[in-house]
């Protein structure tokens, strides 16, 4: 017999799992329901592949705020699951998510509590993931290191902007355009050095998913990184993931 505190946890599972999926619903409102039933329930079977999709699904979305909104999701994610020491596969989000026909349904909620395998449910997903790195080699980014100078350019934009300009479009080309300087023209293939090159200077100082972008860099080159991401998905632009950076760093790059 489920208890009636144990039965308004379920309904509330259940709740949130259905704002999650429903496409009729906002894409602020599923990403706040998945972060609501990550944070107040956890990662557990049947809800991690409905927090994964949402992420999947507004992570690139061309709304700067939906985007920040699901990288934050994705970055809390992983750090409640601790991958610190666990190197994953950059395309791990690219496979299927299979999500249960019952994962909102009340009676299946009622079994999930019950322990079905010695392992915890955290110890058992880590060990799933170990097993399934595939062993390939990574494909190149792109990476050019002479294309540009990253500290000669983040001095330049230090040096023209006290603090960061008004969020704009004009202003947001004018960043990168400082960025890049006089003699290189702001296109896709530069907005993409542009990425990598910031990735690499993330990781030459230390940065990883616990010690993110908006830590190491000043606020005038944290709009940098805004500037670009609403340059390159407004134009559809697709940027390689930088070599450099582990799954988890590149949570923190985003953060």
């Amino acid at each position: 017999m489920i208890s009636t505190g144990s039965n308004a946890t379920q309904v509330q599972i259940a709740r949130l799992r259905t704002i999650s999926l429903n496409d009729q619903e906002s894409p602020v409102a599923r990403i706040q329901a998945a972060r609501k039933l990550l944070q107040d329930h956890g990662p557990s079977q049947r809800s991690l592949p409905i927090i994964r999709r949402v992420i999947k699904l507004f992570v690139s979305h061309s709304d700067p705020d939906i985007a920040e909104r699901a990288m934050k999701l994705r970055a809390r994610l992983a750090k409640i699951l601790e991958l610190k020491s666990v190197t994953l596969p950059k395309d791990l989000e690219d496979e299927p998510i299979e999500i249960s026909e019952d994962s909102t349904d009340i009676e299946a909620l009622a079994l999930e509590s019950k322990p079905r395998r010695p392992l915890t449910e955290r110890e058992q997903y880590l060990k799933e993931l170990e097993e399934r790195i595939p062993k390939v080699v990574k494909q190149p980014d792109g990476y050019e290191p002479d294309f540009l100078n990253v500290n000669e350019a983040i001095q330049r934009v230090v040096l023209k902007y006290t603090a960061p300009p008004p969020y704009t479009d004009l202003e947001n080309q004018g960043l990168l355009e400082t960025f890049l300087g006089d003699s290189t023209p702001l296109n896709a293939h530069s907005a993409s050095q542009i990425s990598l090159h910031l990735a690499q200077e993330f990781k030459a100082r230390g940065g990883n998913y616990s010690k993110t972008f908006t830590s190491i860099f000043p606020p005038v080159i944290i709009a940098v990184q805004t500037a670009l991401c609403q340059y390159v998905n407004s134009r559809s632009i697709a940027v390689p993931p930088a070599n450099c950076l582990s799954i988890t760093d590149d949570l923190g790059f985003c953060s």
